[in-house]
């Protein structure tokens, strides 16, 4: 028969603390559509109502014995136009015979038990349990592109990975959702920096609230030591090569810095150059290097991992002969301006540019023709000694 009034629905909505909600009418049996068919009690509270979080609570009638089970609501979004269905705790124990192995273990066909058993839990994903599984906490060496896995957690809907190189979590590097049931998150290979220490927990959630694991740490590996590379210029064996040369070397990838060597004695024992840079080339001052001498050229990659010598691991070349003279004046090559240069300049003095006695080096302001004008400017260097 239909329970006479009232009927008493305690639950916990939103999982929060205990809820009374009283209806004062008689309530009806009513057959409800969840994807399934329930045979249900329909019931509309005069006093509070149904949230997410409810799922299973008991439905007491008059006699104060349990007779439905939360099931169904229409909206969340107005409790207090809500109507509700409870499933018929009658019609699961005839069609369920777990329900009789539970409430009725021994057979002894008795309709009341002060045993209670939870069927629906509606709660946040279950802590008990879930964990951090790999990387281990604590590893070093691992991957940068890390396989992480982690044991589940119950009722878990997704999971939020979170790593971070900061131990509260914040601005993480990897934050990425996993629909459960999956537990794993392989990441691509550079993901994560090298020789970087890293923090990760994983968050489960679903509709009632988020659960999230202690915080592991590992570190990451070294990254291999530079790669190959090649000296470019100058060539070995090159001569004339400037005083203060351009030394030119392709990248060796991962390096974070080249040590660049040069010396007069094949043993690099006491170098002339030795210094540091960031880029792959070297712009030398003019005269760092002797005139008319030999000298050997290595670099050496670097990163935190280790070296590579360069390919060949050395190169030599000879600086030029000669100084150049500053004696812009000299026109017969002696290295002062004297008149054996006055004789030189008077024999192409009044020529053009396309004359077959036009001297460029006597053209001292560049005009294309020897004047009066480049006469002064020779005069004027007259007597310089290089």
């Amino acid at each position: 028969p239909t329970p006479a009034a009232p009927a008493v629905g305690i639950h916990h909505p939103g999982v929060e603390e205990k809820r009374i909600a009283f209806e004062n009418d008689f309530i009806t049996k009513q057959a409800i559509s969840i994807g399934f068919t329930v045979n249900a009690w329909a019931v509309d509270f005069d006093n509070g109502g149904l949230e997410g979080g409810s799922s299973g609570s008991p439905l007491f009638a008059p006699n104060h014995r349990v007779i439905g089970t939360g099931t169904a609501v229409n909206s969340f979004a107005n409790i207090c136009n809500q109507s509700q269905w409870y499933g018929r705790l009658e019609h699961a124990w005839d069609l369920n015979a777990n329900f009789g192995l539970i409430l009725d273990p021994v057979g002894a066909g008795t309709t009341e038990t002060i045993g209670h058993a939870q069927f629906f839990p509606d709660t946040a994903p279950e802590l008990f349990g879930f964990e951090l599984d790999a990387p281990n906490d604590g590893a070093v060496g691992v991957s940068t592109g890390p396989f992480m896995d982690w044991n589940g957690a119950c009722y878990a809907d997704d999971y939020r990975v979170i790593i971070s190189e900061n131990s509260n979590l914040s601005s993480p590097v990897v934050d990425q959702m996993v629909a459960a049931p999956t537990t794993q998150l392989n990441l691509a290979d550079g993901t994560l920096n090298p020789s970087t220490l890293y923090y990760w927990a994983v968050e489960a959630s679903n509709t009632v609230g988020t659960t999230t694991t202690p915080t592991d740490e590992f570190t990451t590996e070294a990254p291999p030591v530079p790669g190959a590379f090649n000296l470019v210029s100058p060539l070995n064996g090159s001569t004339e090569v400037e005083t203060g040369p351009l030394l030119d070397w392709s990248d060796a990838s991962g390096a974070d810095d080249y040590l660049v060597e040069v010396d007069n004695n094949i043993s690099f024992a006491s170098p002339e150059v030795s210094q540091t840079v960031f880029t792959s080339s070297l712009d030398l001052p003019d005269e760092t290097l002797a005139y008319n001498t030999q000298f050997f050229w290595r670099v050496t990659a670097n990163n935190g991992s280790g070296s590579t010598t360069s390919t060949p691991s050395l190169s030599s070349f000879t600086t030029t002969a000669t100084p150049p003279c500053a004696c812009v004046g000299d026109l017969d090559g002696n290295c002062t301006t004297d008149v054996l240069d006055f004789g030189v300049f008077t024999g192409t003095f009044g020529s053009s540019l396309g004359d077959a006695n036009f001297n460029p080096d006597a053209d001292f302001d560049n005009d294309n023709s020897i004047t009066v004008l480049d006469f002064g400017l020779w005069a004027g260097d007259f007597g310089c000694t290089g």
